[in-house]
């Protein structure tokens, strides 16, 4: 992986974590894989997908899930393209689009902007723990428990 795709695979990764620790998900692990990409182990979209959750903790899951994408942007001036959708990316996808056929039926047509705007709040709130942690994935540890 090279220098710079190592970056923004850490900070999609890390902007992952720290906005849904600072939501109140659970974040059980956080590595960087060997290809381009990444992982992020904890119930963020597994309780997420329950049907019984109140519709903030669903927008909640969805401000997660764009964090990643958003971070780069505002953190590093893009949002990396590759050949094909890196995994980080394709899982991103499933969960948005579980989630949004979730909240879809209470007629939310305007979740994804509300959760765009939280997300960007949050990762500028939250952008020197994003880059801390960033940095410490690419020094290839694997976090456990943020």
């Amino acid at each position: 992986m090279s220098a710079d795709n190592k970056r923004h695979a850490a900070v999609h990764e890390a902007a992952h974590a720290v906005v849904a620790s600072s939501l109140g998900f659970r974040v059980d692990k956080i590595r960087l894989g060997s290809e381009l990409g990444g992982a992020i182990q904890g119930c963020v979209f597994t309780e997420a997908t329950r049907y019984d959750l109140p519709m903030h903790r669903l927008e909640d899951a969805v401000v997660v899930a764009l964090a990643g994408n958003i971070a780069e942007e505002m953190i590093l001036g893009t949002i990396q393209r590759v050949p094909g959708i890196t995994p980080e990316r394709e899982g991103d996808e499933r969960h948005l689009q579980c989630l949004f056929s979730v909240l879809c039926p209470w007629g939310s047509a305007d979740v994804r902007e509300r959760c765009e705007v939280r997300a960007r709040d949050l990762v500028q709130a939250k952008r020197e723990p994003i880059n801390a942690l960033a940095a410490r994935l690419m020094s290839g540890e694997m976090i456990e428990s943020y």
